[in-house]
């Protein structure tokens, strides 16, 4: 093998990985950040070997890099250096994972279609086992329910996540096969089945007893109607029969009811006194004592002892491991600085986004992934860590999806709207 052959060759490993993804994510925390790992060294070695870095002069990468070095250059200020510096220096590795998506692993269609099959069948079978477990008190691989209302499907780390899972990586799938749907001439059936998709998906993440994913999934169902116009109708008919489906196990299911109903009506008219507000309140502390750089990653979980009820060795409702808040971990670990960056980061990939939504709003490979990206983004939600291993992998992943598939080369060059001729997009086709 000649020197180059190598980066020829590092290419199909890459994929594996990546196809491979949506599974090691239900296997446990380790084997997807393992995976992301290797991609993002792989895609490095490849970079070196070509003598090509000209990803690396993309505004959002140059913005992620200067941020990762003010987290490190944070961490030498926090109480406890060593933790921060153990999550700060390694956190790059998770923006070469996202990069290497977007400019080599899927930089052709033919792998975005082998991802959204890999991630449809993969969440499928996951959503498949959680039904069964919730039917029979334990799921075909005999795990059993954390309680009557908490489902765990295949996943059996604590705190359950499969809701989190599900409703993350629905959408590619959900999304996908609703434009085909839509398309002129596939029948009534074809919209059925897609209909029949969306109301299963939905309803999976509500049986599994998680509230905010259950919400999210309900939002993202707006986002997709709004930012897909090629199958506006199709999508609002999907909307309503969720609804009505929700309704039915509500209707069916006292403990689902007390659950994803009363208790998100109760939390909503007390928030500052729940569970989460609570850590918020923790979070919003913890930030007005460090406003400036923050207490450091990972520090969170120590100082907010120190702040709140002023001795390490205490602790209450209103601290956890982190505050339960994208926005409020960065203010709060990173201060106001590490949150501007975050916030910069944010911006900069919804320009990316913008600049081509003529195009990737009538692409069924592109939509779906944007709207995962919405939904991990969207700012009122109470959420898992942003830096934890098993989070950050998903995050990142459906970044790097959502940015290699609304690329310029990658959307499809003739969208289709319901009726079943081609959309005119406006702008210079690609």
């Amino acid at each position: 093998m000649t020197a180059e052959d190598i980066p020829r060759a590092l290419t199909p490993v890459a994929r594996v990985l990546v196809l491979a993804i949506p599974a090691l994510l239900v296997i446990g925390k380790a084997p997807p950040d393992i995976a992301a790992s290797l991609v993002a060294l792989l895609f490095l070695i490849r970079s070196a070997l070509l003598r090509d870095f000209s990803w690396a002069r993309t505004p959002w990468i140059k913005a992620a890099l200067a941020v990762w070095i003010y987290l490190i250059l944070a961490s030498l200020a926090a109480e406890h250096m060593g933790a921060a510096l153990g999550r700060a220096g390694p956190w790059v590795r998770f923006v070469l994972f996202a990069a290497a998506l977007q400019f080599w692993v899927l930089n052709d269609r033919v792998w975005l279609k082998r991802l959204l099959i890999s991630t449809g069948a993969t969440v499928g079978f996951v959503a498949a086992d959680t039904v069964f477990q919730f039917v029979f008190s334990y799921d075909i691989f005999g795990i059993p329910q954390v309680s009557i209302d908490r489902m765990t499907g295949p996943m059996t780390e604590l705190p359950p996540k499969v809701g989190v899972y599900i409703m993350r990586l629905m959408y590619p799938a959900l999304v996908a096969l609703m434009f085909w749907a839509a398309a002129g001439g596939r029948g009534l059936l074809a919209k059925i089945t897609a209909i029949a998709a969306v109301c299963a998906g939905v309803t999976t993440v509500l049986i599994t007893g998680e509230r905010m994913a259950f919400l999210l999934a309900l939002f993202g169902l707006g986002v997709t109607v709004v930012l897909a116009p090629a199958m506006r109708r199709t999508m609002l008919v999907a909307v309503l029969a969720a609804g009505l489906t929700v309704a039915g196990v509500f209707a069916v299911k006292p403990s689902v009811t007390a659950r994803s109903f009363h208790t998100v009506v109760s939390t909503v008219g007390n928030f500052w006194r729940s569970s989460n507000g609570l850590v918020w309140i923790g979070g919003f502390k913890v930030a007005r004592a460090n406003p400036v750089i923050g207490v450091g990653l990972k520090n969170f979980r120590t100082s907010c002892r120190v702040v709140v009820y002023g001795s390490p060795d205490k602790t209450g409702p209103e601290c956890s491991l982190h505050p339960h808040n994208f926005y409020l971990e960065w203010l709060s670990e990173a201060g106001a600085i590490g949150l501007f960056g975050f916030l910069a980061l944010i911006t900069l990939w919804t320009r990316h986004f913008l600049a081509r939504a003529g195009h990737w709003r009538f692409d069924g490979l592109a939509v779906g992934p944007v709207v995962a990206v919405i939904t991990f983004l969207w700012p009122i939600a109470a959420t898992m860590g942003f830096f934890t291993n098993w989070h950050a992998a998903l995050f990142w992943f459906v970044l790097g999806w959502a940015l290699a598939a609304t690329g310029e080369r990658l959307v499809a060059p003739t969208p289709r709207s319901e009726a079943g001729g081609a959309t005119r997009v406006p702008g210079k086709p690609v």
